[in-house]
């Protein structure tokens, strides 16, 4: 279990930069849709599906892997949301055979993982019922490929234009899609991030053995959301295209 927790508390899966990006999401997600059921897809350790959950909205979460999963259990467990989320095991593939229709799919950092992108977004539109919405936040920008990316297995990063024709050619209204991330993120990760991916590199692991400093950062949602407040600055530099992330709002 100690492993297992510090896989899921990692400053990129739960510091104050993936709350800030998390906010996002669900910002872009209550300005269409205020309640529903929502598909997570690519859930991870489930930060933001938490969140999601405390405001009402009906959850589930699909990942790939295991170790994510049993993380999000445990934390379901601990937080009270053992009955009310639930979590299944699957890929892209599992798109095709869900009966269950939702209000809301939303994808945070996963398409980038997928060889076949366009595979999944069919599977979102799919199970989307009419006038629901999809919500996807990606890396951007090819030129700003580095370690992680390597690191995470990414097939891509990606320019605007060809998230929305991703989408579009699967029949999706593009309703926004704006770059984030600049430049605080940016910091954040190239100056906080990407050494302990180093790290990590050189010592063969999958989590972060020791935070340091960051671990008053990340040891309650309370410290993650006020250590978050800096990035907003960000939001004024979104018209500038810098930003390391892309969020696209679509709906069906």
């Amino acid at each position: 279990m100690d492993k297992l927790r510090k896989w899921g508390e990692d400053p990129e899966f739960s510091g104050p930069r993936d709350w800030f990006r998390n906010s996002l999401i669900i910002k872009e997600i209550i300005r269409e849709k205020t309640k529903g059921k929502v598909l997570d897809f690519g859930v991870g350790s489930g930060n933001l599906l938490f969140r999601l959950a405390a405001k009402g909205f009906v959850c589930t979460g699909i990942d790939k892997s295991r170790l994510a999963l049993n993380c999000l259990r445990l934390k379901a467990k601990e937080k009270g949301f053992a009955d009310s989320i639930k979590a299944k095991e699957g890929d892209e593939g599992a798109l095709t055979k869900i009966k269950q229709n939702f209000d809301i799919v939303v994808s945070g950092e996963t398409l980038e993982h997928l060889k076949d992108d366009q595979k999944t977004v069919k599977g979102f539109y799919r199970i989307l019922k009419k006038g629901g919405i999809c919500v996807v936040s990606v890396p951007a920008h090819m030129w700003l490929w580095d370690a992680n990316d390597d690191f995470s297995a990414h097939y891509r990063r990606y320019e605007k234009p060809d998230l929305i024709r991703l989408l579009e050619s699967e029949c999706f209204n593009i309703v926004r899609v704006y770059y984030w991330g600049f430049p605080l993120s940016l910091l954040w990760h190239r100056l906080v991030y990407l050494p302990l991916i180093f790290r990590k590199i050189k010592q063969k692991r999958i989590y972060t053995d020791s935070f340091g400093l960051l671990s008053s950062l990340i040891a309650n949602e309370q410290m993650k959301k006020f250590f978050s407040i800096p990035f907003w600055l960000d939001e004024l530099f979104n018209w500038t295209m810098l930003g390391g992330g892309l969020i696209l709002v679509a709906k069906k």
